[in-house]
């Protein structure tokens, strides 16, 4: 799961960005990596309540698509 550090992480960055918001910030590029792949959608979930909380951009939540699991060829 999570750990609770990744949750202040996102919300020093959401700190940040409402500042560089405030200087004049129009268009931002943000990646998220976690080192579990299945834990990633959680946390885009919390950056964008926080963002829009915050910074009072409301971004739509990606939409999760399953996907099938490959087979293996040997």
């Amino acid at each position: 799961g999570l750990h609770p550090t990744d949750y202040t992480r996102i919300d020093d960055w959401i700190a940040r960005l409402n500042t560089w918001f405030d200087w004049g910030l129009q268009k931002l590029y943000f990646f998220i990596h976690q080192q579990d792949i299945n834990q990633a959608p959680v946390l885009i979930s919390y950056f964008l309540d926080r963002l829009k909380q915050t910074c009072g951009i409301a971004l739509d939540k990606p939409k999760i698509i399953p996907q099938p699991v490959q087979g293996r060829l040997f």
